[in-house]
């Protein structure tokens, strides 16, 4: 068992963090905490009454030396209570004092500092002490009077020192020890988790973006866990966004490569080739030289959202007409297809600080990709509402088609650049970027996106724009029923 404890005791010393703050901050807590407990033990020692326990030799010796001064001053009056006392002490040690009911000397003597109050304290069959110079003791005669009897030492060592010093010694070890361990705890709660969240960081900088602070310090639930929390945060920021990185620039160059490709085979053609080659490879080079165009504007978008360029680029906006007025553009392209975009809001307007190129950009690209997905003859519904939520009022763009809908697995994936789900039942068009673009832009607006499958098809794309949020001005919401188409 002491083998074990040893081990344990052992582990637990090898988790302190052997640091100049943990143990600054331990001694300073240990040095203060010591220091105001010792104060106050000697003074409460020095300037308090304390009361001697009754198996102590001077409260057992207290009573006896009582009665017998009570019954020589009784009995033989002041001169018989003067040789008793002279008797039983000696000047060099210290003054007997007898004290009637009134806590005034039977020989009329004046009293010494403190002798009052030491006599006021003790009760009957009670010894107490004041430092180590004062003792009463309260009895009553044969007569049935009170007397008290009260010592005072001289300036020395004192008879009593032994029985306060005594127990002041263990108070301030007992404290101490206390002490001792509460501020060792302390510091290491205070100290242990900054070490943690310390290794944490290094390791990221050594470039493990997979680190993250232990789940312990998570549970704290006070400062040191919310900076774990958003020390965690801004490490998983980092690695999406570094992640983001590598996989748009694997894309990125997987998408340029086919067209260059082709531009430069065209060219070929149009050096060598015969007059139709000629028509044949414009064609195609005029195709490729625009899809790369608008590759290269996506990205452009893309990355000024990612960066946050456009944030302080705000305007006020009636956002139901943006909204309505991309719907109806949408139409007009959907018609072509034999598909429909139809509006609906119980809104006239709604009035918000936002960026229009922004927003109008999200709402086209999510637009078009439900017009896409959809089949013949089908609806697209664009839907804008004003929702109450438990923090602020929030406005909601919801977008529904009636395609194939998405894997549930992909649903958070759709909104990372360049993603496209193979195999699936409609021609791949486009490169991945139109929700990668929507999705930047409503979070620059501090906003939400999120994917859900409709039974028994379609997708519904919501978008959740705050209207209360700190940096915005007042809205203004006119209400009207209607729907537009």
């Amino acid at each position: 068992m002491l083998d074990s404890l040893i081990n344990r005791s052992t582990a637990i010393l090898g988790h302190v963090p052997r640091s100049r703050l943990f143990f600054k901050i331990f001694g300073w807590f240990w040095l203060t905490t010591i220091a105001i407990h010792v104060a106050f033990s000697f003074g409460s020692a020095l300037t308090g009454v304390h009361v001697v326990p009754q198996g102590n030799m001077y409260a057992t010796v207290a009573p006896l030396l009582a009665a017998e001064a009570v019954d020589t001053f009784e009995a033989g009056g002041a001169p018989a209570f003067t040789q008793f006392s002279e008797h039983n002490f000696s000047a060099n040690q210290g003054v007997l004092f007898l004290l009637n009911g009134f806590y005034a000397d039977v020989l009329a003597r004046p009293l010494p500092t403190n002798g009052v109050r030491v006599a006021k304290e003790a009760r009957l069959g009670q010894l107490t002490i004041f430092g180590p110079h004062l003792a009463a003791y309260r009895c009553l005669s044969r007569s049935g009077r009170p007397y008290t009897l009260l010592l005072a030492m001289r300036d020395g060592p004192g008879q009593f020192r032994e029985i306060w010093g005594l127990s002041a010694l263990w108070f301030v070890a007992a404290i101490g020890a206390v002490v001792t361990m509460l501020c060792w705890w302390l510091t290491y709660h205070i100290v242990s988790p900054v070490h943690q969240i310390q290794a944490a960081a290094r390791d990221v900088a050594l470039g493990n973006l997979s680190a993250r602070v232990a789940p312990a310090v998570h549970r704290r639930g006070d400062e040191l866990a919310a900076l774990a929390r958003d020390f965690d945060g801004m490490v998983s920021r980092l690695e999406s966004l570094i992640r983001s990185q590598k996989s748009l620039l694997n894309s990125v160059s997987h998408e340029v490569r086919s067209p260059l490709a082709r531009i430069t085979l065209a060219a070929e053609v149009l050096r060598d080739g015969p007059v139709s080659e000629e028509e044949n490879a414009l064609a195609h080079l005029d195709r490729d030289v625009s899809r790369l165009d608008i590759l290269m504007g996506q990205l452009l978008t893309l990355s000024r959202l990612d960066a946050g360029l456009g944030y302080g680029e705000r305007e006020s906006l009636d956002l139901v007409q943006l909204v309505e007025e991309v719907a109806a553009d949408g139409d007009f392209e959907a018609r072509a297809d034999g598909k429909r975009v139809l509006f609906r809001s119980s809104l006239a307007r709604l009035d918000l600080p936002a960026n229009a190129s922004a927003l109008r950009s999200a709402v086209e690209n999510v637009v078009r990709n439900g017009i896409r997905f959809s089949e013949t003859g089908a609806e697209v519904l664009v839907d804008l509402q004003v929702v109450n939520r438990s923090i602020a009022k929030c406005v909601q763009v919801r977008i529904r088609d009636h395609g194939p809908g998405v894997p549930d697995d992909y649903l958070s994936a759709i909104f990372q650049p360049f993603f496209q789900i193979k195999n699936a039942s409609v021609s791949q068009v486009g490169n991945g970027l139109g929700l990668a673009i929507a999705f930047e832009a409503v979070r620059m607006h501090r906003g939400s996106m999120l994917a859900t499958n409709l039974s028994p098809s379609g997708l519904e794309i919501m978008m959740e724009l705050p209207l209360d949020h700190a940096s915005t001005a007042a809205h203004t919401l006119i209400g009207k029923s209607s729907t537009r188409s």
